[in-house]
């Protein structure tokens, strides 16, 4: 069993509080790698904490499951929010820190890379506009306009790291 936290650090101008809208409907698209024979996954796999399969040879469930196509080990991830919900503000990005989102209880697979996709929240630092179903799956990056400041507000230089946690 391998823990590891998904960070993400990101350039936020304008805006503040950068979040999963709902953890629980929120779809994690990864691509694997096998810790066995290390072959990787060719396309994103979406998981959700919503979905829940039966492990062979356990009592225990896994929100994902895989086979190995090349060793045909089995592995799964399990989705661990982290409570309470953590949101990315406009100082850890003036502070360009990576922040901790989500943690992976992986076990014969690990994440090797992720796609943000849709499902993101954040408002206006000063007019506290809130600006809902945020979609970072093309170029990882967001724009829009905030009425009230009569300013442009992005969300843009997304990065992520996949970091092992005890």
């Amino acid at each position: 069993m391998v823990k590891i936290a998904l960070q993400l650090k990101a350039n936020l101008e304008n805006v503040t509080d950068f979040h999963i809208e709902s953890f629980d409907d929120f779809i994690w698209y990864l691509k694997i790698d096998c810790s066995k024979c290390h072959t990787q996954s060719d396309k994103y796999h979406d998981i959700t904490l919503k979905e829940a399969s039966s492990i062979a040879g356990s009592r225990g469930e896994a929100n994902f499951i895989m086979k190995c196509k090349f060793c045909s080990q089995e592995g799964n991830i399990n989705i661990e929010p982290i409570k309470p919900a953590v949101s990315y503000t406009s100082e850890d990005s003036d502070n360009h820190k990576f922040k901790t989102i989500v943690i992976f209880d992986c076990r014969g697979i690990e994440p090797i890379d992720w796609q943000p996709g849709d499902g993101w929240t954040c408002q206006g630092v000063e007019s506290n506009t809130k600006f809902k179903a945020i979609d970072l799956s093309e170029n990882k990056e967001w724009m829009d306009y905030d009425e009230k400041t009569k300013e442009a507000v992005t969300i843009n230089e997304l990065e992520f790291k996949f970091v092992k946690v005890k």
